[in-house]
């Protein structure tokens, strides 16, 4: 309540100062309630949902290896968290408990963000979406990287796996990559771990895709991501 106080005092402030001493015309008025704007958010973000939350607890510091997709590091991105897109959120996605967290304004600590809440988000130049699975679709519930977008669509889900040893006496463990890829297509998911899978989801261009693929020269051992983001690319260049 303080704080919407705050907010009406400031718009009738500035509203009173843009006509008595500014020209009435659109500009100015946006100007003015660009600004109004600005410090509404400043006010109330500290009170948004998404730093309302549970303290996010390291892994085991044991584990050298990170367990985050791409940096250990807090970098800025977006994220639509109870429908709503907070941009410039310095954060991090930890991929082993699938879930995201955030930096605390003022800084002390991090948080998780409640994942069943969150309908996308991006970062380091990727984008997420979270998908709700089922036994129809083929697809588990999680968050899911778009590599490729069209009539088709490329998913990845991002996995990481503790792998512990403890043969010598001495606590090792370490995370290895998991990576899953699916494919989309008619409105079901389809898993791919092999070329030929991935041809028998597009089993009515598989031919052209061969050929696609040895003319180009691209080899599927040797980039498994890359090439099935141009075989979605190509498939639909082929039924457009």
């Amino acid at each position: 309540m303080q704080q919407f106080l705050l907010f009406l005092l400031l718009c009738f402030t500035i509203s009173r100062g843009v006509s008595q001493s500014l020209p009435a015309d659109s500009a100015f008025r946006e100007q003015a309630r660009s600004t109004v704007v600005a410090q509404y958010n400043k006010v109330m973000n500290p009170q948004s949902a998404i730093y309302n939350g549970n303290e996010y607890i390291q892994h085991d510091f044991r584990i050298k290896v990170h367990p985050y997709f791409q940096s250990d590091s807090l970098l800025k991105g977006s994220v639509t968290y109870y429908s709503v897109e907070y941009n410039d959120i310095p954060m991090g996605y930890d991929i082993v408990r699938d879930e995201i967290f955030i930096r605390h304004l003022d800084g002390g600590y991090r948080m998780r963000l409640n994942s069943e809440k969150v309908d996308r988000f991006t970062f380091n130049g990727h984008q997420f979406i979270r998908l709700t699975g089922d036994s129809l679709v083929g697809v588990r519930t999680g968050f899911y990287d778009v590599l490729y977008n069209g009539r088709t669509q490329l998913l990845s889900r991002r996995i990481k796996v503790i792998v512990e040893d403890i043969s010598t006496g001495v606590y090792k463990a370490d995370y290895v990559v998991k990576d899953e890829y699916w494919i989309r297509r008619e409105q079901r998911y389809y898993p791919v771990r092999t070329l030929g899978g991935a041809l028998g989801v597009y089993g009515d261009k598989k031919k052209e895709l061969r050929k696609y693929l040895r003319t180009e020269r691209i080899k599927f051992k040797e980039n498994k991501e890359k090439t099935l983001v141009l075989l979605a690319r190509e498939y639909d260049a082929l039924t457009r």
